[in-house]
């Protein structure tokens, strides 16, 4: 018996470990792509001016200084730049003149883009800027002549000490592994030791083998090519942008406390048998009750005891993470408050057991509508909550749709609504944070618009920009 309970709480720290280290890939993804997407964006803007404008002194001036403006807005970026057809750098974000002593045609870009025709970014590195020295992720996009023919390339440069920073504030363990991955296996940063394993290649690890090769996400127990540490290896594929972020947790690491316990247990277990065999017996019994009781407690104490979505405490947890996490990496936070609409007509309509059914079901379509980085709790009687982690106004705008079709489609009965069926109204806010806001602004900002939405009739989504002061008359 006790053997199985030391195995069992073995198998519940790897369990845990899997859990953390497969959340937090999934975290440092968003973050890589949100990254990628955003130098994708000013790619795209100066392309598309190159093309249509040209390269006249006129025109290179203006480019250059709009380029400044973009890295001063967006702190991920390190520098852009234009390289002509012929390699020369054509101008940056520094200044407006062609320097021909840089050269870029030996770049892995510049090969790729003067050979295909694509209009797609293409992400590579880790290379040294030829600007200032610095190690740095590169993603690129290919600039056209009117013919069609090869006229260079716009440069977006990202340092990589952008990533080793944030990678670097996480609590993963002593051995614990962070890592950002090229596609083709190539090494761009990882923690511990960024300089040292900069470059390396690790595609004949597993990652890049059947089954896992044909995987956008995964979690595996391995043994690792570079150092030969055991850890539990987290990835998530960023396929569009050619990227892999890898979380790897060391075996001894979440092993210790385990490891640690089942030792003190083991002596205290071999005191007690040695003095009453059968008062060992009913201890252990008692403790693997306590064990069940508190774990499920604490599953309780965050969850909606009716709908069994996150709780108003476990939104507040949630809100007040992704809150810090917003400042830390300056990115949008959005919320939705959500409220059925004639709700207690419905009640009085139909009943209490099947106004219960009925929140059930509202739970249960807001779930299947979001993202898997967002969270839906309940907030209270007939208001749910969604948080929504690095989402701007318009995609926060798309999900609010997204949830108030769904349940339009799901056809739930209701005699006393306009529209005969059970509908929501909803209240938009996206708000980038600052640590001089309160993070009750982003829930009162989303509150407001709510009640602007039921004021213009219910069943619409309404962003927090266009309400007015809330109206107090508004009714469930």
């Amino acid at each position: 018996m006790y053997a199985v309970a030391i195995w069992h709480a073995r198998e519940v720290a790897v369990e845990s470990a899997r859990r953390e280290a497969d959340n937090l890939a999934q975290s440092l993804a968003q973050q890589a792509s949100d990254t990628v997407e955003i130098a994708e964006g000013a790619l795209a803007e100066i392309v598309g001016r190159v093309e249509m404008e040209g390269t006249s002194p006129e025109a290179r001036v203006l480019l250059s200084e709009d380029m400044a403006q973009a890295i001063v807005a967006m702190p991920r970026l390190h520098m852009l730049l234009i390289v002509d057809e012929k390699g020369r750098l054509l101008l940056d974000a520094t200044s407006s003149a062609s320097r021909d002593d840089l050269n870029f045609r030996d770049e892995e870009y510049f090969r790729y883009h003067s050979a295909i025709p694509s209009r797609g970014a293409f992400v590579s590195g880790p290379v040294r800027s030829k600007t200032d020295g610095t190690w740095v992720l590169v993603v690129t996009r290919r600039i056209d002549h009117s013919n069609g023919n090869f006229a260079g390339v716009v440069v977006a440069q990202i340092a990589l000490d952008y990533f080793v920073q944030t990678y670097n504030s996480i609590d993963i363990g002593p051995a614990g592994v962070i890592a950002l991955v090229r596609d083709n296996g190539t090494m761009l940063t990882r923690r511990p030791q960024a300089q040292a394993y900069m470059g390396r290649s690790i595609a004949k690890a597993a990652l890049f083998r059947p089954p896992l090769s044909d995987a956008s996400s995964g979690v595996d127990l391995a043994r690792s090519p570079l150092d030969g540490v055991n850890r539990i290896n987290a990835f998530r594929r960023l396929g569009s942008h050619q990227l892999i972020v890898i979380v790897g947790l060391s075996e001894a690491d979440f092993l210790s406390h385990w490891r640690a316990e089942a030792v003190d247990n083991a002596i205290a277990t071999l005191v007690i048998v040695a003095l009453i065999a059968g008062l060992g017996t009913f201890l252990t019994k008692q403790i693997e009750q306590r064990r069940i009781a508190e774990d499920s407690l604490s599953r309780l104490a965050l969850l909606d005891g009716l709908t069994g979505i996150a709780n108003r405490r476990q939104l507040d947890d949630v809100l007040e993470r992704e809150w810090l996490r917003a400042i830390r990496d300056r990115a949008p936070l959005a919320a939705l408050m959500i409220d059925v609409d004639h709700f207690k007509d419905y009640n009085d309509r139909y009943g209490h057991a099947q106004g219960d059914d009925a929140l059930r079901s509202v739970a249960a379509t807001i779930s299947l509508s979001i993202r898997p980085t967002d969270i839906v709790a309940r907030y209270g009687g007939e208001e749910f909550a969604v948080i929504l982690p690095a989402t701007d106004p318009r995609n926060a705008a798309s999900i609010a749709e997204r949830i108030r079709t769904a349940l339009v489609h799901r056809s739930i009965p209701h005699a006393g609504a306009t529209q005969g069926t059970i509908t929501v109204s909803i209240g938009i806010a996206s708000l980038l944070p600052t640590r001089l806001d309160a993070q009750s602004a982003l829930i009162e900002a989303a509150d407001a618009a709510l009640y602007e939405a039921k004021r213009l009739g219910r069943n619409c989504s309404i962003g927090a920009e266009r309400c007015a002061a809330p109206s107090t008359s508004a009714q469930t």
